[in-house]
């Protein structure tokens, strides 16, 4: 996990942004977002009124981080937090050829990927072997080519 300070400024920031921005929800991102404000909305609206409408406001940001504070001194809530911070950042990345899995073993021939390169796609994360460990491999290609 990331250090607790930059996952606060990150959750604060998606804060703001959910505050001001879900009125329109036009992708999947943006439908995460008005949720994610949904599920804030209600904890925050009653000491800050202003977050909807004067989000960039630096008081508003200083009222907003104050409340977040307090919000996160509840276990269930920061857990909460932490869960749907998560997915609002994956919502934003384009991933492709991802293992997360478990640990490979005795391997003869596994290819994961396409077959051909193409250098113009744009990927945020891409051929990435997470959670586990590979033993005995004849052959492993994650990726392209």
């Amino acid at each position: 996990m990331e250090a607790i300070g930059l996952f606060l400024s990150t959750a604060l920031g998606y804060i703001l942004k959910s505050a001001t921005e879900s009125n329109a929800a036009n992708t999947a991102k943006d439908e995460l977002i008005g949720a994610f404000w949904q599920w804030l909305r209600p904890l925050f609206i009653e000491d800050i009124p202003e977050i909807e409408n004067k989000a960039e406001e630096p008081e508003t940001q200083k009222k907003a981080e104050k409340k977040l504070l307090e919000l996160i001194k509840d276990e269930k809530f920061f857990a909460e937090l932490l869960k749907k911070v998560e997915e609002l950042q994956k919502a934003g990345m384009k991933e492709k050829n991802i293992y997360k899995g478990g640990d490979l073993k005795r391997i003869k021939k596994i290819h994961i990927g396409d077959k051909e390169y193409k250098p113009n796609d744009h990927y945020d994360r891409k051929n990435i072997f997470e959670g586990g460990s590979i033993e005995d491999a004849d052959e492993f290609r994650l990726g392209d080519g």
